[in-house]
């Protein structure tokens, strides 16, 4: 591989130090692919998911658990707009190129699910479900004037390691709301980076293969899109701040038990919110507030809120390759 000049690799290192997330929080996937530097690291994660009805106490995005009683409507039945579901995870993280083009992502969470139905408080915590994926830089660098450009394509598992069996009272959790899926998924995924001078744009789309469970039930196979366009500013010689707008799409048909699709748990939602990554010497801060301008009603009684995430990431520099 040809050696890039300093000033291109310097560019080429400010111009991908912006952070491309994508998941799917429903499917129980997270994924981060990172600044494309060439350095490996070791960070955390902290990510929230909220949905909730219109009659929690609390604000509609952080509700507390504490639910008001639900109205009615004109004929007395009860509108079931008093639930709410939380997803949380800390996350370990980590990135080691095999080779200069070939990096290797694993994602290890652990998860903190809680909620309320029909007045029926429930938590649920516990290892999550690793995810590891591959991806190969097929464009590393083009240049055409001030505009510069990267395609990177890529695979990977997301392993059974979680639990999906938890119960409360014997009777089991639903599998949207357990730490685990019981099941070995595959991932595939591309990620395209765009910039013209300070200006950034990026897409990464991602399909997802769900397997089954030994309960006979599968989450039916996903398709997640997250994009961002962001503006770097150099605030000092070794600090940048990169505030960005985000977007995220998410969509499944819902969780299956055997050939049967359960009714209200379709997923189609875009969200979108402010991002703003830091990077000081070999540290990295990301934070990104996402909120449902779009979602598709599945009568489920609860509306997509907020999707919040919070990160830190040492990296280390790598001069040498597996091969």
């Amino acid at each position: 591989m040809k050696k890039l000049k300093s000033v291109s690799a310097i560019c080429l290192m400010l111009f991908f130090s912006i952070t491309e997330v994508f998941g799917c929080d429903m499917c129980g996937c997270f994924m981060g692919i990172l600044p494309s530097d060439r350095r490996s690291f070791v960070g955390s994660y902290y990510r929230y998911r909220s949905f909730s009805g219109t009659a929690v106490s609390g604000s509609a995005v952080f509700p507390d658990g504490h639910l008001r009683l639900a109205h009615t409507d004109h004929n007395g039945a009860p509108i079931p707009t008093d639930g709410y579901e939380i997803y949380r995870a800390l996350e370990l993280r980590g990135r080691y190129y095999l080779h200069p083009r070939l990096e290797m992502n694993f994602v290890l969470p652990y998860m903190m699910n809680s909620g309320s139905e029909s007045g029926q408080n429930f938590s649920v915590n516990g290892i999550g479900d690793l995810s590891v994926l591959t991806g190969w830089q097929f464009i590393d660098e083009a240049a055409t004037g001030s505009f510069r450009h990267r395609l990177l394509v890529g695979g990977g598992v997301k392993l059974a390691t979680g639990n999906e069996s938890q119960k409360q009272d014997e009777i089991r959790h639903s599998l949207l709301v357990q730490c685990g899926t019981g099941t070995n998924d595959f991932l595939f995924y591309s990620t395209y980076q765009l910039a013209f001078k300070n200006l950034g744009l990026n897409l990464t789309p991602l399909y997802k293969i769900n397997g089954k469970n030994k309960f006979n039930e599968r989450i039916d196979n996903s398709k997640t899109i997250s994009g961002s366009i962001f503006y770097r500013l150099n605030a000092a010689e070794k600090l940048q701040f990169l505030p960005s707008l985000q977007s995220y799409y998410e969509f499944t048909k819902g969780v299956y038990v055997g050939e049967a699709l359960q009714e209200n748990t379709r997923m189609n939602v875009l969200m979108c919110g402010p991002g703003l990554d830091v990077y000081w010497k070999n540290v990295g801060f990301s934070l990104s507030a996402l909120y449902a301008c779009y979602e598709e009603e599945n009568n489920s009684g609860l509306n997509s809120r907020l999707r919040l995430m919070f990160g830190v990431n040492v990296y280390f520099d790598q001069s040498r390759f597996v091969f």
